[in-house]
């Protein structure tokens, strides 16, 4: 069981090797349970610890593409490396179509991603110092984004495909 594993937590994942890629969003429990979501839709599945810092996954979801209920399974295992702070990690996987028969194509070339924990923010007052130097205006964080924040910002900004 993961237990204490520095993997447990919520994560925001991004996608630098491919432009224009939406960020997923996913939870381990200490449980093994991984619950995600991506543009695409749900993900479901299990995880465990490899390391003190690296943990294996397998997840499923419906592919979000086709006209059809019977849209074919999303699969997708890979490993993570979580930063000694614990902070962030490096997320090498492989994505596959499942046909409602089990088939699946050939393993492609490994993908690559990056997680950023998500953090409890305090509310804060406009015009106040907020964790990590920043100052919250009215309209929000706008110097020293927290790492999550940041992400998310440069994700939005990217232009896609």
């Amino acid at each position: 069981m993961p237990g204490a594993h520095p993997l447990v937590g919520s994560w925001l994942i991004t996608f630098p090797g491919t432009p224009g890629t939406p960020p997923s969003l996913y939870s381990f429990g200490a449980d093994g349970t991984v619950v995600g979501s991506s543009a695409s839709g749900a993900r479901h599945g299990s995880w465990e610890a490899t390391g003190d810092h690296s943990g294996a996954l397998t997840v499923l979801g419906l592919d979000g593409e086709g006209p059809s209920i019977f849209r074919d399974l999303v699969e997708i295992t890979g490993s993570i490396d979580v930063d000694e702070n614990g902070d962030a990690f490096s997320f090498v996987y492989h994505g596959a179509l499942v046909a409602a028969d089990g088939t699946a194509p050939p393993s492609e070339a490994p993908s690559t991603a990056e997680g950023q924990r998500i953090v409890v923010e305090q509310l804060t007052a406009p015009g106040t110092q907020v964790l990590g130097g920043a100052t919250r205006a009215a309209g929000g964080i706008t110097t020293g984004m927290p790492p999550a924040e940041e992400a998310i910002a440069t994700a939005a900004a990217t232009p896609g495909p």
